[in-house]
């Protein structure tokens, strides 16, 4: 009997601090306590006291400055370094939607722009990606090329001939985000 008692006082257990469910009320009490929350809340509302705190810069509208750096130093190494032809000509192709880039030049040219972009590629591609864009337009104005006609492409970069190559056995979450030039060999291959 003592067993029997302890498993119905088991069942009715609730964890401390666990609010009590509302007793049952009939359909005027009910009405009437949503009306008395609702004057409060308005009353409340009119003294700003559950007024919505405003912030100057939404999400959307967050200005990443490290980001914006790289943008322009970026968009300065593929107009003036001393390869920049390279870049023009990979920009003259019509179908072309990405940026070879050498990481030697990039290391050569801009060697603090080369560690920022293998240090967090990942946070820096967007930024890239539209310094691409902004030279592809450049390059077309400059040349007086038709521009592309899909004004929303979207543009990428590819960088080559990284200084470190990793195994694919040696990545680790710390290399994730980061830019990095991976060997292996691929022995099968799956359909998803």
């Amino acid at each position: 009997m003592a067993m029997a008692a302890e498993e119905e006082s088991s069942d009715n257990y609730t964890p401390p601090g666990t609010p009590e469910p509302p007793l049952p009320q009939s359909q005027e009490q009910a009405h009437a306590a949503t009306q008395a929350q609702v004057a409060a809340l308005q009353s409340n509302t009119e003294t700003n006291h559950l007024e919505q705190p405003t912030f100057e810069n939404d999400d959307a509208n967050v200005l990443d400055e490290a980001g914006e750096l790289v943008r322009a130093r970026f968009l300065d190494f593929l107009t003036n370094c001393p390869h920049a032809e390279s870049y023009r000509k990979q920009a003259h192709k019509v179908d072309m939607d990405t940026i070879t880039v050498d990481h030697a030049h990039l290391r050569d040219y801009d060697g603090e722009l080369a560690e920022a972009l293998d240090g967090e590629y990942t946070r820096f591609s967007p930024h890239l990606r539209r310094a691409v864009s902004e030279f592809i337009d450049h390059v077309h104005q400059e040349d007086d090329l038709d521009r592309p006609t899909d004004l929303y492409k979207a543009y990428f970069v590819s960088v080559f001939n990284l200084p470190n190559v990793i195994c694919v056995r040696m990545l680790r979450t710390e290399m994730i985000g980061r830019l990095c030039s991976v060997a292996g060999t691929v022995t099968r291959e799956y359909a998803i």
